[in-house]
């Protein structure tokens, strides 16, 4: 860290040319249900950059600590260093020695915490099914974890000044809720608690830092859980994307986060509300969760271990199927049917130049979990190929009725993958060999010639 720029960074506004001038205002939070006091204190604190020392800039020294914040793990903007600044120019105007503050101040930074995000929807959720994805449950709101884990583990009164009353209301609703081990963050221990004396500007501090947070954190909530649903879309749950982008609330509620165990110590923590207010959607599943959470258990574990050709294939599939499932939930059904067939190409149309053979691969690995024959099932596909190209030329209106059907093939090609990918794990066979074992069982069919379990299970099907 360039130390001649340290010693220039000041608290408080300094009116001169040569510097820009941070502020660190906090967002103000809801009220209390009787609407009298904040839940949450208010900063208008600033702070001073030199604009240039020696050649060495204000976004030097912020790309410098976003390099020091990366590298630890940590979440990273311009608003969180700015308080990480802050928090070491008060330390460093103590000691009056920057290069010995930053070094004690540095070697201090960082320890662990636990972290409880979640984020309720104004919807009356009637089941007590969870979804259980990768890192996130969407279900009901868990009351009874969220409260005790505020009350027995944070110093913060939260729950008793804003949702005193209302538990019974809020029990009800849709939450969508991701739970961390081990997010690094700064040492509000160390560097906070005992450097500052003053109980105000203590929690004014740490409120500035975990908003901060907070706020990177949600951003990235919503991007992973949009990135996860893909997962949850192939199998036949529901598309829960929308949500975030719709404009209006209709009545008071929270999106939080609660940061516990910092540094071990069960009673030290603290809560950030970002928001109060919901949003109100209806969505609903193709398949009941109970059978989603079913496939996806499977597939998490399948994923877990590596194989030579499929674990990739599964991969790149779940991206493209997954971008058509969601698009048939927004109602695209043109886009989603095309987005399905690309899916569909990208596995099976290797090494062939052939419509004819896509459509007889496509028929070999679907009819048998289809409950048709191999000819009935390429009557199928061939009419959803006679339609996307229809489409493709013409513009041609595909149904969402043929959609529907294509999903549906779609989705057993991905179990097929699945099977593949645990049977190579057991019995090496390469992708290529895959595609001309696919092909040898339907040319059998075609010649009237037995085909035997043991051939339906190498390419998948069983």
């Amino acid at each position: 860290m360039n130390y001649n720029y340290l010693r220039k960074i000041i608290k408080g506004e300094r009116i001169q040319e040569g510097y820009i001038v941070k502020s660190l205002d906090s967002c103000l939070g809801g009220e209390n249900t009787i609407g009298q006091k904040f839940t949450r204190p208010h900063s208008i604190y600033k702070i001073s950059f030199p604009i240039e020392v020696n050649n060495y800039k204000y976004e030097d020294y912020i790309n410098e600590f976003k390099e020091i914040l990366h590298t630890n793990g940590h979440k990273y903007s311009e608003r969180i260093i700015n308080v990480f600044t802050y928090i070491f120019v008060n330390l460093r105007d103590k000691s009056g020695i920057t290069d010995r503050a930053w070094k004690k101040f540095s070697s201090s930074m960082f320890t662990k915490c636990n972290l409880h995000l979640e984020y309720p929807i104004a919807i009356e959720y009637d089941s007590n099914e969870v979804l259980h994805l990768r890192n996130y449950d969407i279900g009901k709101l868990d009351i009874t974890t969220l409260r005790t884990t505020i009350r027995n583990e944070t110093v913060s009164d939260y729950w008793e000044k804003y949702h005193a009353g209302d538990e019974d209301n809020l029990s009800k609703v849709l939450s969508f809720r991701r739970l961390i081990k081990g997010v690094p963050i700064l040492d509000v221990t160390e560097l906070v608690y005992k450097k500052f004396r003053n109980v105000e500007e203590v929690n004014i501090i740490c409120d500035l830092y975990f908003e901060a947070l907070t706020i990177q954190w949600f951003e990235s909530f919503f991007s992973d859980l949009h990135d996860e649903l893909l997962d949850s879309l192939i199998f036949g749950g529901a598309d829960f994307t929308q949500l975030f982008n719709l404009s209006f609330s209709t009545e008071d509620a929270f999106r939080i986060a609660v940061y516990s165990n910092i540094k071990g110590y069960k009673k030290n923590g603290w809560v950030i509300p970002l928001t109060h207010t919901m949003l109100a959607y209806s969505v609903e599943t193709q398949r009941s969760i109970q059978e989603v959470n079913k496939q996806l258990q499977h597939y998490y574990k399948a994923i877990s271990i590596m194989s030579e050709d499929f674990h990739s294939l599964i991969l790149t599939y779940r991206r493209l199927l997954g971008n058509g499932m969601r698009l048939l939930y927004q109602e695209r059904v043109e886009e989603a049917f095309m987005s399905m067939w690309i899916a569909l190409d990208t596995i099976l149309k290797r090494y062939t130049d052939k419509s004819n053979t896509l459509k007889n691969r496509i028929a070999a690995i679907t009819w048998y979990q289809s409950k048709k024959t191999h000819e009935i099932q390429y009557q199928t596909v061939s009419k959803l190929y006679e339609l996307r190209n229809k489409y493709v030329h013409s513009g041609i209106e595909v149904n969402r009725e043929d959609v529907l059907l294509m999903r549906d093939i779609s989705q057993i090609v991905l179990s097929v993958l699945l099977n593949m990918h645990n049977f190579q794990i057991s019995k090496s066979k390469t992708y290529q060999e895959w595609l001309e074992d696919i092909d040898k069982t339907w040319e059998l069919y075609y010649k009237k010639q037995p085909i035997e379990i043991g051939m339906l299970e190498g390419i998948g099907v069983k």
